[in-house]
C-alpha cells in the first residue's frame, strides 16, 4: 500500500507537468511494468513530433523530473529522494545534454555542436547539465505546489482505478 501510494504520487507528478505543458498523457498507471512500479505514457502526437523547440524540450525535462518533484512535495527534501526516479533522471539528462551539444540551445555553451570526443570527460558540460536539471527541478516543484488541486484529483483517481486513460484524465481535469 505504501509503495502504491508513493508510485501514484510519482506518476501524478509526471502527468501534472505533462498537462501543464499542453499535453494529455495517453495513460498513467501504477500497475508494475517490467522494472517500473508505474508509468506515464505521453500522447502519440507528443512522441512523434518531427522536431521540438527549446521550450518544448524544457517541458520534457520538467515532465521527466515531475515524479521526483512530486515525491519531494509529498515527502520532503530527504524523504522525497528515492531510487524510483533513475530512468527519469537518465531521460532528463539526455535531453539537457543534447540541447547543449547537438541543438545549440544553451546560452552558456552557445551554438557550437560538440563531438563525442569533446563530450567525454567534460566537467564543464556535466556542471551545465546539472545546473539545467537543478533549475528545472525547482521550477517543477513550484508548478506542482501551485497546481496541488489538479495533482490531488489525479492522485485520487489513480488510487481508485490503478490506471487512467487519456479520456479519464481529461474528464478529471475538467471537473
Amino acid at each position: 500500500e505504501k509503495f502504491l501510494t508513493r508510485t501514484a504520487r510519482h506518476e501524478c507528478g509526471h502527468a501534472v507537468i505533462n498537462i501543464l505543458s499542453g499535453n494529455i498523457p495517453s495513460y498513467i498507471t501504477i500497475e508494475a511494468r517490467g522494472n517500473m512500479g508505474g508509468y506515464m505514457e505521453m500522447s502519440q502526437e507528443e512522441k512523434e513530433a518531427p522536431e521540438y523547440t527549446r521550450e518544448e524540450l524544457i517541458w520534457r525535462i520538467r515532465t521527466a523530473l515531475g515524479g521526483r518533484a512530486a515525491e519531494i512535495v509529498c515527502y520532503g527534501k530527504n524523504g522525497g529522494i528515492s531510487t524510483g526516479a533513475s530512468n527519469d533522471l537518465r531521460a532528463a539528462t539526455n535531453i539537457a545534454k543534447n540541447m547543449i551539444t547537438c541543438y545549440g540551445m544553451d546560452e552558456v555553451f552557445g551554438l557550437a555542436v560538440m563531438t563525442d570526443e569533446e563530450i567525454i570527460g567534460s566537467s564543464e558540460l556535466r556542471k551545465r547539465v546539472n545546473c539545467i536539471l537543478a533549475e528545472q527541478l525547482e521550477e517543477t516543484i513550484k508548478l506542482i505546489n501551485e497546481n496541488r488541486t489538479l495533482f490531488d484529483k489525479l492522485f485520487d483517481g489513480l488510487m481508485l482505478k490503478n490506471r487512467l486513460t487519456g479520456e479519464e484524465i481529461s474528464a478529471l481535469i475538467n471537473t
